[in-house]
C-alpha cells in the first residue's frame, strides 16, 4: 500500500482507501510514507482495525515529521510492529499503550534519539533496534525511573521486572550508543532483583 506522495502512487492503493475496511485483518505494509500524507493517513483510522496483528510502516528516508507517525495509531491489539527508516526524533506517544505487542522491530531510524520505557510493556518478546542514534539504554529505556524515585525504606527491595517476556534483544549498528546500564537495581544491602536478557550484537561490514 502506498502512503501517499510518490510517483507510483496510482499504481497502488492509496491510505484513505482502508477507512471503511473494518474487517481488514492479519498483515498490512504501508511504504513511501512522506510528507503530505497525513490526511490520508488520518483517513485510514488504522485505530479501528480490530483484527490488524501485523503492521510494517516504511517511511521514505530522511522523512523527520512526527505528524504523521502519530496519526498512524494502530489498534490496541496490535502484536507485531515493524518500522523502517522513520525520521523523527522520538517514537510516537501511542507507542507505550501496545500492551498486546509482542514484537517491535526499529530498523534504519537514522535520527531516533530518545527511546520510550519499553521495559514497561508487559508482552514484548523481541525487539530490534538497528542503525539509530539512540546513546543510552538505560533506566528511562527499561522503565524503572519511576521505581528508583519513589519511596522505599532502608533494606527494602525494589522489585521490577523490565521486559517481563523479553527472550531476544538484537542491537545492530548503533554507531552512537555509550551506555548500557539499569537491568539490575539495589536498594539497601539486598541483593536486587535483576532480569536477564539475552543479547545478540551485530555490527555492519
Amino acid at each position: 500500500m502506498c502512503g501517499g506522495g510518490g510517483e507510483n502512487e496510482s499504481k497502488a492503493a492509496n491510505l484513505r482507501e482502508l477507512k471503511n475496511l473494518y474487517h481488514i485483518g492479519g498483515s498490512l505494509k504501508i511504504k513511501n510514507l512522506q510528507r503530505g500524507g497525513i490526511e490520508d493517513a488520518v483517513e485510514a483510522q488504522l485505530k479501528n482495525k480490530k483484527r490488524l496483528l501485523c503492521l510494517e510502516l516504511n517511511f521514505c528516508v530522511n522523512y523527520e515529521d512526527d505528524s504523521l507517525i502519530e496519526v498512524l495509531e494502530p489498534s490496541l491489539d496490535l502484536e507485531r510492529l515493524c518500522i523502517y527508516n522513520y525520521g523523527g526524533i522520538i517514537l510516537p506517544n501511542w507507542m507505550m499503550a501496545l500492551t498486546r505487542l509482542q514484537h517491535l522491530n526499529l530498523i534504519g531510524c537514522v535520527n531516533l534519539e530518545v527511546l520510550p520505557p519499553l521495559g514497561r510493556l508487559p508482552n514484548l518478546e523481541s525487539l530490534m533496534l538497528y542503525e539509530s542514534q539512540v546513546r543510552r539504554l538505560d533506566d528511562e529505556f527499561v522503565g524503572i525511573e519511576e521505581v528508583e524515585n519513589a519511596k522505599i525504606n532502608e533494606g527494602e527491595i525494589a522489585r521490577v521486572t523490565a521486559f517481563p517476556k523479553l527472550k531476544t534483544l538484537r542491537i545492530a549498528s548503533l554507531s552512537k550508543l555509550e551506555e548500557w546500564d539499569g537491568i539490575e537495581r539495589r536498594v539497601g544491602e539486598e541483593d536486587a532483583t535483576t532480569t536477564s536478557i539475552f543479547i545478540h550484537y551485530a555490527t555492519t561490514s
